[in-house]
């Protein structure tokens, strides 16, 4: 059997290496959740690249699509202007056709 001497010594050896054992594993699961975070941020930058990318060429569309609506409208204004009744009869005939198909 152990001495109380004996016992104590070891005992408080054995606390302060459980001690130093628990602080290792917490320092390794911190080291384990950085490059976890590290790798997750790698693996999502080609995503975040590519939905950049999607926006701007959504916006570039968009703005292209704009452009050619304005022209078209712009154009629309121009032959009104030139040919009023030409125009006029254009559009009354357009009407009619509408208004035939929602007879329907």
């Amino acid at each position: 059997m152990s001495t109380p001497a004996t016992t104590n010594p070891d005992l408080t050896e054995l606390q302060e290496q459980l001690k130093t054992i628990r602080a290792d594993v917490a320092t390794l699961a911190d080291l384990v959740k950085g490059a976890a975070h590290s790798r997750a941020a790698e693996a999502s930058r080609p995503l975040h690249e590519q939905a950049d990318d999607l926006v701007r060429r959504g916006k570039e569309i968009t703005e292209g699509a704009t452009e050619r609506a304005r022209s078209a409208v712009t154009s629309i204004e121009e032959q009104i202007v030139e040919k009023p009744v030409q125009s006029a009869l254009i559009a009354l005939l357009i009407g009619i056709v509408i208004g035939s198909l929602g007879r329907r």
